[in-house]
């Protein structure tokens, strides 16, 4: 079992670094434009698409073909989306504290989950988290914590700002890999385990959004895409398509590869070559 659990490491790593190192401007082939005014970005492990503008959400296949789209004009405009479990997906309303639970046709799943009840009505941040639970940052307090699948509190970090030395005011959060990353744009990047306990901070600054795989952090920053392996500790980049876009997701799980670019304008879907 190990020598298999190896092999397949390698090749994950292989296929990444191929990937990467091939992935310029004359690599890539621009596959679409669709127009929209959305504002956020996100991608599944089935190379499906989600934007976000306002409180609408829309689902888009690999193609860029529309699927579905999601409205809960009550709960206030949409803060975040968490598609890491493309038939679990997170929709985060932070004006209300609520998350929605949408299945893979963008339907809600469950009942809406009211953080205030939790004692988390300044939550800014929402998350999913291994066997269904979710993490939350709690502003009022400068914490993570997680709720477990019966929605009880199962984990937290205490004071980051005490722990760490920095006043922080993050803006993503994400799970990967069993281990927790909380984006400050002034800080950095701090990295928890998956129990809240917390592990080192990457000093990458004024960060909007990034994505983690197979231990390399990715993020647009001024024109390039940075690659940082986290195990090796160094960094690498390569050319964006786009100038200044709102935001930036890669789809490394399907073949060929696709890099999704959401501008002011339009969202543009790339194709490896």
């Amino acid at each position: 079992m190990k020598r298999f659990d190896n092999i397949s490491i390698l090749l994950i790593s292989l296929t990444v670094i191929i990937f990467f190192a091939g992935f310029m401007p004359a690599g890539i082939t621009e596959k679409r434009k669709i127009e929209t005014d959305g504002k956020l970005l996100a991608s599944d492990a089935l190379g499906n698409i989600y934007i976000a503008r306002d409180y609408e959400l829309s689902k888009y296949d690999k193609d860029g073909n529309l699927l579905y789209t999601y409205s809960n004009f009550l709960a206030g405009n949409i803060y975040g989306i968490d598609a890491a479990d493309p038939f679990k997906i997170l929709v985060y309303y932070m004006d209300f504290s609520q998350i929605d639970i949408l299945d893979n046709t963008l339907s809600r799943s469950a009942e809406p989950i009211l953080l205030q009840v939790y004692g988390l009505e300044l939550a800014t941040l929402v998350c999913r988290s291994y066997n269904n639970g979710i993490w939350v940052y709690d502003s009022q307090n400068f914490e993570l914590v997680r709720l477990d699948q019966q929605m009880q509190i199962s984990d937290r970090t205490g004071n980051i700002s005490q722990i760490t030395g920095n006043d922080i005011n993050p803006n993503y959060l994400l799970e990967s890999e069993n281990m927790v990353y909380l984006n400050d744009p002034q800080s950095g990047i701090l990295v928890f385990d998956k129990y809240g306990t917390y592990f080192t901070t990457y000093s990458f600054t004024n960060i909007k959004s990034f994505q983690v795989f197979d231990g390399k952090i990715m993020y647009p920053e001024n024109g390039e895409l940075k690659i940082f392996d986290t195990q090796k500790l160094l960094k690498s980049s390569i050319k964006q398509p786009l100038d200044d876009p709102l935001d930036m997701k890669m789809s490394l799980e399907i073949t060929p590869h696709q890099l999704f670019v959401l501008d002011q304008t339009h969202l543009y879907i790339f194709v490896e070559n």
